[in-house]
């Protein structure tokens, strides 16, 4: 098992990192507006805003869900542990998902 030094060194160095930060860093990166964010994982935009603002907080199902619509990992997500999203990655843009008839 990792030592606790492992976790802390994968997790942000910056101190003021949230769940909020890095939902709106992610979103931003992958180029989908709030709304259509919110479509893809079936909430209301105003419950992502909640979010964003760390006013509330998503279930373990709904970080599963914004982790695999935004492309990065559901523990960078929730906790700041690993590789997040990285700025200038042009393959994030052309992902498109299949829409089901």
């Amino acid at each position: 098992m990792p030592s606790l030094d492992f976790y802390l060194d994968c997790m942000s160095d910056d101190a003021t990192d949230t769940f909020g930060g890095r939902l709106t860093r992610a979103h931003d990166l992958a180029g989908l507006t709030l709304e259509a964010l919110a479509a893809r994982i079936g909430v209301k935009t105003r419950l992502l805003r909640s979010w964003e603002s760390d006013r509330a907080e998503p279930t373990p199902a709904q970080i599963a869900a914004l982790a695999m619509a935004l492309r990065v990992s559901p523990m960078w997500l929730s906790a700041g542990i690993g590789d997040g999203p990285e700025e200038g990655d042009d393959t994030r843009s052309r992902l498109t998902l299949k829409s089901t008839p």
